[in-house]
């Protein structure tokens, strides 16, 4: 199933890790005593814990502490696979050894560089980006702006904040961050980040709306679209 930011296909560690993984543990049970041993197996064991106390969605990369456990393991495997069969069929073994990590930076590089971008654009909110640089560009010609802070527009004000390159010492003067929540509405200047109410936001005078498409009525004339890289509309400008 599709997890936002994460490369589609492909999980945090390779198939073909999980047999060395079982003989990197196998060949290295017998050393729990070894200090270094017992300082990995903590590692294990704590790694979770960050990752244990966050909020909203579970995500896989809140694992990635405990990456580097697993690939010591799994080079302990290989090393253990490599001892075990280098006096009989060594040169199939690394044959075998390069054919895997070249098909798995091939894939890699396919679905990170090609399918990634265009899948999880949305999920970077590529969308709302090129809206912020539109609403910035069009400042001296609306007296106020209103940016729904909902579904695609989701903590839009902390992206008109960077990409705007909004003055700090400005921001703070102004109260900063008042709410303290991400999803609570936010002014500062002439701009506005809440939920858009059409019913209300209609009768304004001299305004920019940035929304989601469904923030308006169905047929409504829009000033300018901002697509995903997918080519799907996630973010559009009206003025009423």
């Amino acid at each position: 199933s599709r997890e936002n930011h994460k490369v589609p296909k492909l999980g945090l560690l390779y198939w073909w890790e999980l047999p060395l993984i079982l003989m990197g543990l196998i060949s290295r049970f017998k050393r729990y005593r070894d200090p270094s041993m017992r300082f990995v197996l903590v590692w294990l064991l704590t790694a979770p814990l960050p990752g244990a106390i966050t909020t909203q969605a579970p995500h896989a990369m809140r694992a990635f502490s405990s990456l580097p456990y697993w690939h010591i393991v799994s080079a302990l495997g290989l090393l253990f696979l490599y001892e075990f069969l280098k006096t009989r069929l060594v040169w199939l073994f690394q044959l075998i050894v390069v054919v895997a990590i070249v098909i798995s930076v091939g894939f890699f590089v396919k679905q990170y560089y090609d399918v990634f971008p265009k899948e999880q654009s949305d999920s970077f909110q590529f969308a709302l980006t090129q809206a912020v640089l539109y609403a910035d560009k069009e400042k001296s010609n609306y007296e106020s702006f209103v940016f729904s802070n909902q579904n695609h527009l989701y903590q839009s004000y902390m992206f008109y904040l960077f990409h705007s390159r909004y003055d700090p010492n400005r921001y703070l003067q102004s109260g900063g961050t008042k709410s303290g929540g991400f999803a609570e509405p936010h002014v500062f200047d002439r701009f506005e980040f809440r939920p858009i109410d059409w019913t209300k936001d209609s009768q304004l005078n001299n305004v920019l709306l940035i929304g989601n498409v469904n923030d308006f009525p169905a047929g409504i004339s829009t000033l300018k679209e901002f697509h995903y890289l997918d080519g799907n509309v996630g973010v559009v400008a009206v003025r009423p």
